[in-house]
Formats: C-alpha cells, structure tokens, sequence
C-alpha cells in the first residue's frame, strides 16, 4: 500500500505481476466486475517510487505542449512497449535519457519532429491517427493508395484516392475492421484443397524462350516525367455529398458504396447535370494545371547539326594479312605461266 488520495476512498496499491511491476488504483472486485486502473512502472523504480508517483503513473497519459507550427497536443503515455509521445502525426519511442513524467516540451517537439520527416521520405501519404495503439495510415502502394494498419492492408474508398489526407479516421478504421473478418487470402493465406504435394520444376527454357521472357519482365527506363493527376469524376463529387447520409442510416461500410451506387444509377439527366457540370470544371482547371507545367517543365529544341559522314570501315590486321598472302600467291602464278 503506497498511499490513499485525500479526495478519494480507492487505494493507490503496488503489485507485482508476471510481466512486472504495477501500481494499481482501487481493490480487485469480484469475477466480472470492472477491473481498477493500471499503469506498469519502468524497470528499475519498483523500490524507489513514492505515493505522489504513483498518482502521476495513473494519470497518464498527460499533455506535454502544443505543437507550435502542426497544432494538437503532444501527450506523453506508457504503453506494453514502453514510454513513448503521441502526436496526430504518430507515436514516438522516448530515448534512453527521457522519462515520461519529466520530458521537456522541446525534446517532445523533436521527437514529434523526427516522426514528421519520416513520413515525409516514406511512401506514406497521410497518418488518420491511431488506433489500438498503432497508426493508421494511406500508402502509395504498386496498384494506387491503400489504408494500412500493422500488417493489415485494407481498401481505401474510391471518393478519396485523389484525396487521401480528407478520409475520416472512423471509416479507415471500419475498412480495417472488414478486411480483419475476411481473414488471410492469396499466396500467404490459407491452402487450396488438393495442394499437397509440391508441382514439379518447370522444364529449362530455350534461349529465345529466355530472351522473350526477360524483354517482357523488363521495367521502361524512367523517363523522369511526372504522372498527370486525374480530375474527379460527376460520380465522385455526388459520393463526397451524399455519403455522410448514406453512413447515417447503419449501413455496414461494404454497403454504404454499393448504396450511393444505387442512387447515381437511379438518377435522371437532370439531377446528373450539377455533377457532371463540376465534373467538367474541375477537368478543366486540371487541364490548364498541366498545360502550364509541361509548357515550363518542356526540355529545349536541339540545335540543328550538320550531316556527318559516315565512318570510313578498317579491316582488321588478320584479314590484312591473309589479302597480302593471296596477292602474293596470285603474283607467283602468273609468273610461272609466263
């Protein structure tokens, strides 16, 4: 027993488990009641922590600052994998001289800061926030970006594949929860019925068949330009403006774009028209967009150059050799005939 709070009847205990030592608010109830609150201690304070740290542990996680240039608070919390600072932008492991309790506002900044210039040279193009303890994020994946969540891969909506950073934490998080009922599929899931025994190596290949078959799998060189971005389509601008009412009646997030799907297919020339008109405009803003970058981007005409000759084509010495021979020959024949 540490202490009791003077405002408060519950007991701030010290309790050692089989993953380490705890502090723990309040008294074990009974199987099935609610159990009280508790906060792991760093390896190393188990016989020096006092009352008053303890009650610090508890009230983790606790706000170090405001982040000056990203806004949010900065929040410095323990977790299963030690101390860490949370920021929108993601968690961050604290270093072997911080301690959660009396980490700086500056120091939480940088470590903040580190996070930030990590996405930044990843292919990560937006964090949602966090959920269970890790970041959901969209990743610029091989086939277009995609949500991602530890080791599960889930679909990004199509209204927001032009606009990763606009998709709401909620549905990322229900798009990660469907693809977890799914399970494991493809070549890392579950074994087809019959796929016993293992198929035979394939027979060598010819050296055509080799030369066809690394002209196919060869990648085109980079050629250095830059991917035009598509415009939104009349369907998309009707999906971003319905699909908040769509989710409002309790539709489950598989069905809620089959649903707008079903409203645009019912709608007349006329309730398409306003779409497809903003449809229209956003084309042509792109399209002006990328006029104007090709024209400053586009590489300067070659000059004119004069015809060259072609190069003139040496005989290599063996040859050399082997026409003097012949000529000599052909010289000593027609001496002796003489």
């Amino acid at each position: 027993l540490l202490g009791n709070p003077p405002d408060d009847a519950e007991p701030v205990l010290l309790k050692f488990g089989p993953f380490g030592t705890y502090v723990q608010k309040g008294i074990d109830g009974a199987e099935g009641e609610p159990k009280p609150k508790r906060v792991s201690i760093p390896e190393g304070e188990e016989l020096s922590i006092r009352f008053e740290d303890a009650l610090l542990y508890l009230a983790l996680p606790r706000v170090v600052c405001q982040h000056p240039e990203l806004g949010g608070d900065i929040k410095a919390g323990l977790s299963k994998n030690g101390p860490f600072v949370l920021h929108a932008n993601g968690y961050r492991s604290l270093g072997p001289g911080d301690h959660v309790l009396t980490i700086s506002p500056e120091r939480a900044i940088e470590l903040v800061d580190k996070v930030k210039a990590r996405v930044a040279s990843s292919n990560t193009l937006a964090i949602l926030g966090a959920h269970s303890g890790k970041n959901v994020s969209v990743v610029d994946g091989r086939f277009g970006p995609y949500i991602k969540h530890g080791s599960t891969n889930a679909r990004l909506p199509l209204m927001y594949r032009d606009m990763p950073h606009e998709c709401p934490l909620d549905e990322a998080i229900e798009a990660v929860k469907e693809k977890e009922k799914e399970g494991p599929k493809g070549r890392f899931g579950r074994a087809k019925a019959g796929s016993k025994t293992k198929a035979k190596p394939a027979a060598k290949a010819t050296a055509g068949s080799k030369t066809a078959k690394s002209s196919k799998s060869a990648k085109p060189a980079a050629s250095g330009v830059v991917a035009k971005k598509r415009a939104k389509t009349s369907f998309l601008f009707f999906c971003q403006e319905k699909r908040a009412a769509v989710a409002a009646t309790g539709l489950a997030f598989g069905d809620i774009q089959k649903e707008l799907s079903v409203q645009w297919k019912g709608l007349d020339e006329g309730g398409r028209a306003p779409y497809e008109e903003m449809s229209s405009l956003e084309k042509l803003r792109y399209s002006e967009e990328w006029s104007a970058e090709s024209e400053s981007d586009a590489p300067p005409s070659p000059p004119a150059t004069a015809r060259v000759a072609a190069p003139v084509k040496r005989a290599s010495p063996v040859r050399a050799k082997k026409a003097v021979k012949k000529a000599g020959a052909a010289k000593k024949g027609t001496a002796a005939k003489r």
